[in-house]
């Protein structure tokens, strides 16, 4: 897949000035990449959803990656992520004929992390599927029906 010039729309800084979290809509794919890194608190979750659902809205993108790519995740923080598609989705009324793409991470409290979400937004009703590769989740997310967010 040929590299592409990305925009940079919305990013979240920790104090220390560690990007936490960090939104990149791939204008050549309709697709809105949301990558987790570092440490996450319920707070940073449920900011990076909304700015995420809001950003889908805002640009009629309805194709999106969730990508852990560094995300430093606990068990506990299972009802955190649990939580959104029933919450977070609900508040900011967000599409459910959206597809979501998740990304695999190696570490293995992520990999549960990322499974429990998977779970959740499929209870809910979400398009949601796990992928361990990138170029694999793009070519699902541009493959994907779903109807403009506008």
């Amino acid at each position: 897949m040929a590299k592409e010039r990305l925009a940079w729309k919305y990013s979240n800084s920790w104090w220390a000035g560690e990007m936490s979290w960090n939104l990149v809509h791939h204008h050549r794919w309709a697709i809105i990449e949301l990558i987790l890194t570092g440490e996450q608190t319920q707070q940073d979750f449920v900011e990076a959803a909304t700015a995420r659902v809001k950003l889908g809205k805002e640009t009629g993108v309805s194709r999106f990656i969730i990508n852990p790519v560094d995300l430093v995740a606990s068990r506990d923080q299972a009802f955190d992520v649990v939580s959104i598609p029933a919450t977070v989705y609900a508040k900011n009324q967000a599409d459910p004929s959206s597809a979501v793409a998740l990304l695999q991470s190696p570490d293995k409290a992520t990999r549960e992390l990322v499974k429990f979400y998977e779970t959740a937004a499929l209870n809910r009703g979400w398009l949601v599927r796990i992928f361990e590769d990138r170029e694999c989740a793009i070519q699902w997310l541009l493959g994907v029906k779903v109807q403009s967010a506008t």
